[in-house]
């Protein structure tokens, strides 16, 4: 399901993701899977899809950018404590750092970021994605992974009006 936002809607995420990595950024060292990446754009990245997601449930989106633990990124009736992955590679797979086990968090959601939009993949249970049959090391510490095909969708007509 793809997810429009209007010029403000991205101009005020990346603001908030600019600030969100400044107060973060001052606590301490950063706890990243992927080192190439820029950790100020991969803020802004995260605040586009959580609230992309937030747009098409319908729900609540925080922009508090005090420092927090990183807990759960949404809060849906339906599915619970949310915590919203994003791939910028098409088909890849949803991941989550090993210690996502010890988060509160009931499910995960993957997005996709593209140019024009962010595309809502699909979501899992957090107990289906964190089993040791999902663990995988590439050299970089261990980390879970699941293939997009794994995923449930969500219902476009049901969340369609909310777009």
């Amino acid at each position: 399901m793809r997810v429009y936002l209007s010029k403000s809607e991205i101009a005020i995420c990346n603001y908030v993701g600019k600030y969100r990595h400044f107060i973060t950024s001052k606590q301490g060292t950063e706890r990243k899977q992927d080192a190439s990446q820029d950790s100020e754009q991969m803020s802004i990245t995260g605040v586009l899809t959580e609230y992309s997601v937030a747009k098409m449930l319908n729900l609540f989106f925080d922009m508090n950018c005090d420092f927090r633990k990183f807990g759960a990124d949404l809060e849906s009736p339906e599915l619970g404590l949310i915590d919203v992955k994003c791939v910028t590679k098409h088909g890849g797979n949803l991941s989550a750092v090993l210690w996502s086990s010890s988060k509160p968090c009931d499910a995960f959601v993957l997005t996709e970021i593209h140019h024009a939009h962010v595309l809502i993949v699909g979501w899992i249970e957090s107990q289906t994605l964190l089993q040791d049959k999902f663990l995988h090391d590439v050299g970089n510490g261990s980390y879970y992974s699941m293939p997009q095909s794994y995923l449930k969708k969500f219902d476009e007509q049901r969340y369609a009006q909310n777009l």
